[in-house]
């Protein structure tokens, strides 16, 4: 990677740093102005020397007392670096570790008990680059920060001039007793890899391996996050994010490939990849309900004006809960409160500045507030929890004029105070039992106090104006067509409470206002920056005017030139894509540079300058083999004038290190078009010579699964230099999907050189497809839908998989119902449910690949709703016999079996019938009440009943009279009878005496008057006997 394309990776890194904040355990750490609201101090400890506190962290709890402890990071003002811990609870300084002279820090991450003292440790990286022999030092140290203990160290030295990651806390992941860290180098024009250092804390040694065009943004095991849903930023060791940018594609495509990968443990849970679009900081959350991953995005291309922000919230997934960007939106920042995320952006198309605030469970946008008034500063707070105890989560925000608690509600209140945040340190948001702490450092001279305050009440008032100056610009000097507005503002007795700058064309009258960020913060001190874009040279005047919280209002200006023409480069040979072998050398390099104010030019081949000038003319230079790399080299040209445009233009040719050149061209290219289906048929002419032994040609098939690519065929075909040729292969056994064709040739005692390469898509299969319908044979279900108003949702269930899937369309009784295309995957898993009418219908259910398979089903179905139909229900009584005369039916399905049920108190009877109608007769029924009862039953399962009640009574006796009978009734003193009359005979209406006469006396009279004068006998007796 050129040093150009370095420092522009630079500053995405560090812009989006400064606009987010860095953000560790249970802490906020950001930058801002002047605060309000008051905060009340409750401990200051002073660290002394030259030093910078650069980033006043919350990291840990390492005195084990419940609160995390400050980790003061000592940079930039000395040559040496140094770490400071101060317990979160008092400030007592527990100690400080400083690295070796020119020994610069990396990163650092907590790393827990290792060697079961009772104390927590910290592994901290750090770096020394030796540039003029190439070669860099990686060192990493055991660090008991409670007692300021180094307990081990261990480094190594590798090649490269290496480049760590630029977010220190956010390059280093901790899993199993090891850390791992990614280092970059430069291997070539626009190539870099990529170092994963690894070391072992309990054997304290270091490995590493190499990853190939690869720069990691982000490579972390520790993420940020509101995951308790109370509003303050704790951590999580559970989750790994990497995001790194594939440098592979683009010299060819010109496109920021960067990916996103978040791990459990060892498992990948998703992977997302973006083009042109940076995720510049990614956290952990939860709502209340699930985890989520978010990240701030930033849209990115080389050769745009404009950024465009945004965020994103993700399921662990992988599934998109939000993805918002804003066309023209600079991300200001952004806060994590659990179930909602604010982001804060400017909108450069007008110059205003929103807060946006997303509900983390649906996506939705619960507030749209406008900020513009309040003189919001590029960066942003943390949230404090719901510090006013109003049921809304507050965010603390910078601004220029202070501080202010923006409220979930909308609510934005002002907060009061004298602390001074430093722009470049930030603060420290600490969750506390009681109130959170906010830790800031203040500098005096060569001391720096770190303080803690909570957020009390009160305010503060200023009178004095502002003093402008305009650093640059300078007056009467000569500026670039995209140069830097750099601005110093300094009251001594106000907060700022607005600053505009106009630049005024001269020449056109035309004036336009442009976009100021505060970059930094000292006492009594704000500055300004704006890049600003010009397309037409002349003489510009830039006005400032700057407005305190007293209303008094300073301006300044300044006149300048611009120049917007950069110089011409323009490279006559080689032509791109030229091939040259060891006989073609040197290779002769012929440009062209010219300029008005031309300060100098450089010509370089694969990073090593070859020549270099002053004036505009024609160049020609000879190329040896010093400076070409067998394959692919780059030839390039920089032209720098006196205004500061800088053009570049450069070339890529190929370079055969040996007796050998090889050309490969195909000459029907349409062949790669579209989708590719059963054969490939390839024709092609390979020119060049070789005095060495070659193989044959191999055409290899790559199935591309990222991150992974699999050699899926091999055909090796003989070749004839200079001769057109045919190759026709069979892929129609390949899976479908993407894969990347390479065209390869060995040499005997050289590497083999790839001489082709291209994309190809294969599609041989039409689409998987699946539904679930509720069916009873071809009936629906209707217990599995809902029924409404006589009509019927029934639920239908879509599943359809194709490496290219296209869509998936649906008719409904011939007629067009609706039509899904897939997210991102190549699959549709859809559930609908659709309303249909009673009677029969057909569902079409048809699925297409781009490639134009298709798979498709036909379902022809019935839905039944209505209930079966009772036409007739009569019950009569005949003696002893029930008769049940019954008639139904069923307009749809049909009657699938009728249940009839006679019961009374002692007795159930029950019929299954088939028939649709027809008599039924129960016989044998003793006297009683009975219930009888028709339940029709329908082919889906839907019921009819009715009943009806009728009562058997008992035989009636003879009504004609009869002489009483001729018996004598016994005398008392006669002898009870030896048997009584049998239980049966008497309630029997079927049984009757033996002892009844002709006459006709009922028996069950007899027997009672029987019954009577046994009784009165007994009685007599016991009265006798007494």
């Amino acid at each position: 990677m050129s040093k150009a394309l370095s420092m522009l990776y630079i500053i995405l890194l560090v812009s989006s740093m400064m606009s987010i904040g860095v953000y560790m355990d249970n802490t906020i750490v950001y930058a801002n102005s002047s605060t309000q609201f008051i905060l009340q101090k409750v401990w200051s400890t002073q660290l002394t020397g030259n030093i910078n506190v650069s980033m006043p962290i919350a990291y840990g709890d390492f005195d084990n007392d419940g609160i995390n402890d400050v980790l003061a990071v000592n940079n930039y003002k000395n040559e040496t670096q140094s770490l400071c811990l101060l317990s979160g609870l008092s400030g007592q300084l527990y100690g400080c570790f400083s690295l070796p002279t020119n020994v610069n820090l990396t990163g650092l991450i907590r790393v827990g008990d290792t060697n079961n003292n009772g104390r927590k440790e910290l592994v901290i990286s750090a770096v020394s680059v030796d540039a003029d022999n190439n070669r860099s030092t990686v060192y990493f140290y055991l660090w008991e920060p409670y007692t300021n203990t180094i307990i081990q160290q261990q480094n190594t030295t590798v090649s490269g001039s290496l480049n760590p990651g630029y977010i220190p806390f956010a390059t280093m992941i901790y899993r199993d007793g090891v850390v791992e860290q990614p280092f970059s180098y430069n291997t070539g024009f626009f190539a870099s890899n990529t170092y994963i250092m690894k070391y072992e804390i309990s054997s304290n040694t270091i490995t590493y391996s190499i990853e190939k065009n690869k720069i990691y943004l982000m490579y972390s095991s520790i993420l940020m996050g509101d995951i308790d849903n109370d509003g303050i930023l704790e951590s999580s060791d559970n989750y790994t994010v990497k995001t790194y940018w594939d440098l592979s594609t683009f010299m060819t495509t010109f496109t920021m490939d960067i990916y996103l990968e978040v791990y459990s443990g060892d498992q990948l849970l998703f992977t997302k990849h973006y083009s042109n679009t940076i995720p510049v900081f990614i956290g952990i959350g939860y709502n209340g309900e699930d985890y989520y991953i978010w990240t701030l995005i930033m849209e990115f291309n080389f050769f745009a004006t404009s950024i465009s922000s945004g965020i994103a919230c993700y399921g662990l997934d992988g599934s998109s809960i939000i993805y918002e960007t804003i066309d023209n939106a600079v991300l200001y920042g952004f806060a994590v409160l659990g179930d909602t995320i604010w982001f804060i952006y400017n909108d450069t198309s007008t110059g205003n500045i929103y807060g946006d605030l997303y509900s983390t469970i649906d996506g939705s946008r619960l507030q749209h507030i406008d900020l513009t008034t309040y003189n919001i500063v590029s960066t942003m707070g943390g949230g404090l929890g719901d510090i006013d105890n109003n049921e809304y989560k507050d965010v603390l925000i910078p601004s220029i004029d202070g501080l202010y608690l923006l409220e979930t509600n909308g609510d934005l209140y002002r907060v009061q105070g004298e602390l001074t945040i430093e722009p470049e340190t930030g603060v420290s948001i600490i969750e506390t039992s009681d109130k959170p702490y906010i830790v800031a450092p203040v500098y005096s001279d060569d001391t720096v106090n770190i303080e803690a305050y909570v957020i009390s009440s009160g305010g503060v008032g200023d009178t004095t104006p502002p003093v402008i100056i305009i650093s640059n610009p300078r007056n009467n000097t000569l500026q670039p067509r995209i140069y830097l507005v750099d601005i110093i503002i300094y009251d001594n007795e106000s907060d700022i409470e607005s600053v505009t700058a106009i630049v005024y064309n001269e020449e056109t009258n035309e004036s336009k206002e442009i976009d100021l960020f505060l970059i930094m913060v000292e006492p009594n001190t704000y500055e300004y920056w704006a890049y600003v874009f010009e397309n037409v040279s002349g003489n510009y005047t830039l006005i400032v005017t700057a407005e305190n919280s007293a209303g008094l209002t300073s301006t300044a200006s300044v006149h300048y030139e611009v120049d917007a023409n950069p110089p011409s480069v323009i490279i006559y040979s080689p032509s791109p894509g030229a091939i040259f072998s060891k006989k073609e050398l040197p290779i002769k390099v012929n440009f062209s540079v010219s300029d008005d104010n031309l300060a100098n030019w450089s010509l370089y081949v694969n990073l090593y300058l070859v020549a270099n000038g002053t004036e505009s003319g024609n160049y020609t230079f000879d190329i040896n083999e010093a400076y070409l790399f067998g394959g692919y080299n780059s030839i390039w040209v920089m032209a720098c004038d006196e205004a500061g445009n800088t053009n570049v233009t450069g070339v890529v040719i190929s370079y055969y290190p040996g007796p050998f050149k090889f050309n490969f061209t195909v000459l029907n290219p349409e062949v790669f078009y579209g989708y590719i289906e059963g054969y490939i048929n390839i024709t092609y002419i390979l020119s060049g010579y070789s005095e060495v032994e070659t193989t044959d040609l191999i055409f290899r098939f790559y199935k591309l699964t990222f991150p992974f690519e699999t050699l899926a065929r091999e055909v090796a075909v003989p070749y004839e230099f200079n001769t057109t040729s045919s190759v026709l292969i069979n892929v129609s056994d390949l899976e479908d999907g993407d894969y990347s064709l390479e065209v390869v040739i060995g040499v005997e005692g050289y590497d083999n050189y790839t001489l082709y390469s291209t994309f190809i898509m294969i599609d041989n299969y039409a689409p998987t497809l699946n539904y679930t319908i509720p069916l009873i044979d071809s009936y629906i279900d209707p217990w599995r839908a809902i029924i409404i108003d006589g009509k019927a949702l029934v639920p239908v269930s879509i599943y359809a998989e194709d490496a290219y899937l296209d869509n998936v369309t649906v008719y409904i009784d011939g007629q067009y119902y609706k039509h899904y295309t897939p997210f991102v995957l190549s699959f549709i898993d859809e559930y609908e449910e659709i309303e249909f009418s009673e009677g029969e219908h057909q569902v079409r259910i048809v699925a297409m690949d781009k490639a134009g398979h298709s798979t498709e089903y036909t379902i022809t179905f019935t839905l039944d709703i209505s209930e079966p139909n009772i036409n007739e229900f009569n019950v009569t009584v005949n003696g002893t016999s029930i008769i049940v005369y019954y008639d139904v039916s069923d307009n749809i399905s049909g009657v699938d079996y009728v249940v009839i049920t006679v019961n009374s108190e002692n007795i159930t009877s029950t019929k299954t019938l088939n028939e649709t109608s027809g008599t039924v007769v129960f016989t044998n029924m003793t006297p009683g009440n009975y219930t009888v009862t028709i339940k029709v039953y329908d082919k889906v399962g839907l019921t009819t009943n009715t009943s009806a009640t009728i009562t058997i009574k008992a035989p009636t006796p003879p009504t004609t009279t009869t002489p009483p009978p001729t018996t004598t009734t016994p005398t008392p003193t006669t002898s009870p009878p030896t048997t009584s009359p049998s239980p049966s005979s008497v309630t029997s209406p079927t049984t009757s005496p033996t002892t009844t006469p002709a006459g006709g006396v009922p028996g069950t009279l007899i027997a009672a008057i029987v019954v009577v004068i046994i009784i009165i006998i007994v009685a007599i007796y016991f009265i006798t006997k007494k």
